[in-house]
This record gives structure tokens, sequence and C-alpha cells, in this order.
């Protein structure tokens, strides 16, 4: 399950994620991770990238295991540690050339003036690309260090309890956790207006199986039922689709009846016959085809054009 600060803040510190963990016992695993964008440099190349900063149980709770190299280790999170990275295999193959000595290369983190340089530790399975962004894969991994805010915190309940627990859980727990920050218990939130951030922590619960739109900054949420019942819908309207041409097929094939009585009295075939059939098909489904595969594309590039989200992943005709 993944819990979403949703206040005007809109930030979970790593001490509030412990206080939880410690007070609900309903847990019996979590990490939390927060998106990063920036500048990578590779060699003398520079450009744009996606990244989450994670802790180290990030990738032991979603069951991941590296492909080549390790992956990010609780000592790696110390202030004075060797800063590590860890890539995508898209990251690998596009930006480092797929090459088999990736683990030890040095990237840089940020413009310029102020990059970190970081060791490539480990390099992830290519089915993965990150929790934060659905429409822009992560392109590396960074440890998270100090009092670093966590924006997301994913976590895996104890058996046989219940996200409804969960949740009365999370609400029981909120208003003391408020309490805790107006009386500076959290040593992270140090320097910030804690009535402020009191008034304003909140908490809102979803499935893992409930899917995240990135772009709307209230972290809106579209449950998966209603995902499953949009996809209905349009299968649906396909269903009745090819019913209505299956329909007109069948009138017309009625309405043909003498015809075809009379061919073979001429001296058709059945072979000439299916061949006839088979040629007046063709001529009604590739013409069809080719216009619904040239409308799809051409909506696609409008849909693009007009939208002001910005897309991370191809956004292509799905063959």
């Amino acid at each position: 399950y993944r819990v979403f600060p949703n206040g005007n803040h809109g930030a979970l510190k790593s001490s509030v994620i412990d206080v939880l963990a410690d007070r609900g016992r309903t847990l019996a695993d979590f990490s939390g991770h927060a998106a990063w964008a920036g500048s990578v440099t590779v060699g003398t190349d520079l450009h744009d990238s996606r990244g989450e900063v994670v802790d180290s149980r990030y990738f032991s709770l979603l069951g991941l295991r590296p492909a080549l190299g390790r992956l990010i280790l609780p000592e790696d999170a110390a202030e004075d540690a060797p800063a590590v990275a860890v890539i995508s295999d898209r990251f690998w193959k596009t930006r480092l050339a797929d090459r088999p000595d990736v683990v030890g290369q040095v990237i840089a983190l940020g413009d310029s003036t102020n990059a970190e340089r970081h060791t490539v530790v480990g390099v992830l399975p290519p089915q993965f690309e990150g929790l934060s962004d659905p429409l822009a894969p992560s392109e590396l991994w960074i440890p998270q260090r100090g009092a670093r805010t966590t924006r997301v915190v994913i976590a895996r309940l104890h058996p046989g309890v219940s996200i409804e627990r969960f949740r009365a859980f999370i609400d029981g727990a909120t208003p003391v956790i408020k309490e805790l920050v107006r009386a500076g218990a959290f040593h992270d939130l140090s320097g910030l207006n804690l009535d402020y951030e009191a008034r304003n922590l909140k908490f809102a619960v979803f499935s893992a199986n409930d899917v995240q739109m990135p772009f709307d900054p209230r972290v809106t949420v579209i449950p998966s039922k209603v995902l499953w019942g949009l996809a209905g819908a349009v299968a649906l309207v396909l269903v009745v689709a090819i019913l209505n041409v299956s329909g007109l097929l069948i009138a017309r094939g009625v309405v043909r009846i003498p015809e075809f009585a009379t061919r073979p009295a001429l001296g058709a075939s059945a072979a000439q016959l299916a061949g006839q059939l088979l040629t007046e098909a063709c001529a009604l489904v590739l013409p069809a085809g080719v216009a619904g595969v040239l409308a799809g594309a051409m909506g696609i590039a409008a849909a693009l054009s007009l939208s002001a989200i910005p897309f991370g992943r191809p956004v292509v005709l799905d063959w």
C-alpha cells in the first residue's frame, strides 16, 4: 500500500514515518521515496533525467534484484559515505552504450557548477522503471540521506491486516502525530513553522492496485475498478460495432441468395464462390483497417500537440 501525504506542504519526513511504523504494529515493512529531476552528465554528455531518492528497504520491499552489481545498502545513507547510484536498464543501454563494465562508472548529478559525482553500483532489471511517475520512467536511484524529505511511503501490511484497519489506524494516529509536530519532536522539521506543518498534516491511503496520476498536484487517484470499467465500456463499444457490421453482412447475404443459387447453375464451383466472397471481404476490411490506423496515428499526434502534460514515455500505437 502507498501512503500519500495530502497536505499543503506536500511532504512527509522520515522521522514521521518511523513513528507511524512503531505505533501502528500493522506494517510488516515500509519504505519511502521521493521523485528527483535534474541534469546528469555522462562523460561529456549532459542531459535531463528523472529518478528517485530511496532508502535501503525500497528494493527489497518490491522484491527487486539487480541485473548487474548491487542495490542501495543501509551504509550508503551515511552522510560521509561515498555517493552511489543505481541505474535503470534503459539508462545503461542508451546513456552508457550497454557497456559491460558499467559498475564503477562515475556520473555527475546536477549542473556543471554544482554537480555531485556518483558511482554506479548496480543496474536494475528492464521491467522496472520506478514508482514516482507512470508517464515518465525513472532512470536512476540515489540513497536517501539525513533529513531528506520522503514524498511517498510504500508499505506491506502484516498478514491479516486489512486496508480498512490500516486506514482506521492512520485516522486515529493523525491527531497524535500533529501534537508531536507542534511539540517539536521531529528533528527534521526544525526551522519550519511547526503549527503550520501540524495543521496541514493529512494522509490518504490507497491500495497499490490504484493508479496515481502524477500530473495532479493534489495526488488524484483513479481506482483500478474505474479503469476496468472504462476498459469494459470500450470493449462493449467494439462488440456493438462488430454485431452491427455482422448484421449488415448477413442481411446482404440474404438478399444475394438468388445470386448464389444461379452461379452454380451456370458452372461456378464452390472454390470460385468462396474466392469471390473472400475478395469482397478483403476489399471491405483492408481499406477500413488502413483508415483506422491512420486515424489513430493522427489522433495521437493531435492529442499530444494539444496536451499540456509532458509525457516521458513515447506515446505510440500499440501493435
